[in-house]
């Protein structure tokens, strides 16, 4: 699960999701970096790039943590604790349950990316 932070006026979420495993399943499945619903239709889709956003159809991660862990960092109104917990609720509780559906969907397009990867390049010769 994503891991959120508030420091001052300022908000850090940390996804599961490093950057070599989005990049690895764009350039293979990029299908798999969208979450769809019953009817087949795109909800909440994953990327990442300079601008950093997050909404209910998806989140733009903009950095990544020592780790290689995806990282979306965007400002907040410096007010209480209390107020800023419950704004963050309010606007991330929808695309972090969609994050956590959709980091399931994109691990395992990893793991099969990985396992045809194998299969198609074993005995591969360059000379």
């Amino acid at each position: 699960m994503a891991k959120i932070q508030v420091t001052g006026g300022s908000v850090v979420v940390t996804s599961d999701l490093s950057d070599t495993l989005v990049e690895k399943v764009f350039r293979a499945n990029p299908n798999a970096l969208t979450l769809l619903d019953e009817e087949k239709n795109p909800i909440f889709s994953v990327c990442s790039g300079k601008n950093g956003s997050v909404s209910n159809f998806g989140i733009t991660f903009n950095g990544k943590d020592e780790t290689g862990k995806l990282r979306l960092t965007f400002p907040i109104e410096d007010t209480t604790p209390a107020a800023k917990k419950e704004y963050l609720e309010q606007i991330l509780l929808g695309p972090m349950l969609n994050l956590k559906k959709l980091t399931a969907q994109i691990e395992a397009a990893g793991t099969e990316i990985d396992t045809n990867t194998a299969e198609i390049f074993t005995g591969m010769t360059v000379k």
